[in-house]
């Protein structure tokens, strides 16, 4: 794609000689260069991600891989790893952080990384669980170590929200300053200004109020230069939350009282926290759910919670007061059992619910305990988000959506009865 690219003049006063001999001030036109290049992203399928080059300066937008981490993804950031000053990181999750491992130690990146402390951690994390998902599936393994992933995060410069860094040396003049991006604990949009010029990198944010984070206050940010922006959020048009939740707890009610467990494929440490939060207060809340097992399964799934509970100061009002009113943490789970082995899931007696990475259900524990829901008849695979296009969760839903279409055309055949529960596959 060819970069986008705008100059802003800006009229600063210079000198000028008057009849008389003395100085008189005069406008000049200053320009700053502001270039952007997508690397990734640009249509659609993928977090977007791209060079931003202000007067010569050049900044990393995110740096997102996913499995089954095709090297040929990164491949347009060789040639320019070189150049790089700063990396800014917007989300934890694999699609904004997961190549950073693989940049520095295979690609020439090296230069300081800014993100929000918990970004910065929760990107750890979410490595380290992909790299060993990754492993459990391919002989190859992952292209990077978990030492690598240590070098990269080390790099990281933990900031807190409207923090403001002046860089120095070479990029001196230009500041960042993250700021509150909702949909993750931690996600930041991200102002980048040089004088009177400011570009706002947008790639991910979430403009309705949830259990763990507010919304992203988009109305009182000052227009920018340049905004940069993920349209996906825009262009969503999502049911109010309590309405999603109460379709949510009907379908996961449903095929529990017919003896089917419910598999969730989920983020390692993204969207899942919010999910878990929805959970928990329906368990809460209803007796009757709190016959069936509710599970997090991942490799990192006791760290992810550990931090969360310890992050209380980025989350919602509504966290933070109901933690000032009655001194509880929404992350000491009462109803959600929390596994990082698959015997330790399976051990739960059936029905469950279990909430197990990775999203698409490519890899994980989510890709193990695929078969035994698909063979099930009364099992459930929900998907609270569309999987990543090419993956085998894309491909299940595409293939029922065939088969809606084609029942809908004959009369409906009666349901199976007396599902098996979920076992480890052979």
């Amino acid at each position: 794609r060819p970069p986008l690219r705008l100059r802003g003049a800006r009229s600063q006063p210079a000198p000028m000689a008057s009849a008389s001999g003395s100085a008189l001030a005069a406008p000049t036109t200053v320009r700053t260069s502001v270039h952007f290049t997508p690397l990734r992203g640009s249509s659609g399928g993928a977090a977007p991600s791209g060079l931003l080059e202000v007067d010569g300066l050049t900044l990393l937008l995110d740096c997102g891989w996913e499995p089954p981490f095709d090297v040929s993804v990164l491949e347009p950031l060789r040639g320019v790893a070189a150049r790089v000053d700063a990396v800014l990181l917007s989300h934890g999750d694999l699609a904004h952080a997961g190549g950073l491992a693989y940049a520095f130690a295979r690609l020439g990146l090296s230069c300081p990384v800014y993100a929000t402390l918990p970004v910065s951690r929760l990107s750890k994390l979410a490595l380290y669980d992909a790299h060993e998902g990754v492993a459990e599936q391919s002989a190859a393994g992952a292209p990077f170590t978990l030492d690598e992933i240590d070098a990269a995060l080390s790099r990281v410069s933990e900031l807190k929200y409207s923090q403001t860094v002046l860089l120095s040396g070479r990029a001196a003049g230009l500041s960042l300053t993250p700021l509150p991006a909702g949909g993750s604990l931690g996600g930041a949009m991200w102002r980048v200004s040089k004088a009177l010029e400011e570009v706002l990198f947008l790639p991910r944010f979430s403009h309705q109020k949830e259990r763990l984070l507010a919304a992203a206050a988009l109305e009182e940010l000052p227009r920018p230069t340049l905004l940069l922006a993920d349209i996906g959020a825009a262009r969503a048009n999502p049911l109010p939350r309590k309405a999603r939740e109460a379709r949510l707890g009907e379908l996961l009610a449903h095929h529990l009282a017919r003896g089917g467990d419910v598999l969730v494929p989920v983020d390692t440490c993204f969207r899942v926290l919010e999910l878990c939060l929805v959970l928990e207060a329906m368990w809460a809340a209803d007796r009757k759910m709190q016959r069936y097992g509710l599970v997090l399964l991942s490799h990192v799934a006791s760290a992810t919670v550990h931090l969360a509970a310890s992050q209380l100061e980025w989350m919602g009002a509504q966290v933070t007061a109901a933690f000032d009113a009655k001194r509880t943490n929404p992350f000491a789970f009462r109803h959600v059992q929390v596994a990082t082995s698959l015997e330790q899931a399976l051990d739960r007696p059936s029905p469950k619910v279990v909430l197990a990475s990775a999203a698409d259900a490519s890899h994980g524990f989510a890709a193990r305990l695929l078969p035994a829901v698909c063979a099930a008849p009364n099992a459930l695979l929900l998907f609270t988000a569309p999987p990543r296009p090419g993956t085998i969760g894309a491909s299940l839903l595409a293939s029922r959506r065939v088969r809606a279409s084609a029942a809908a055309r004959q009369p409906a055949p009666r349901a199976a009865r007396g599902a098996p529960c979920l076992r480890a596959p052979r």
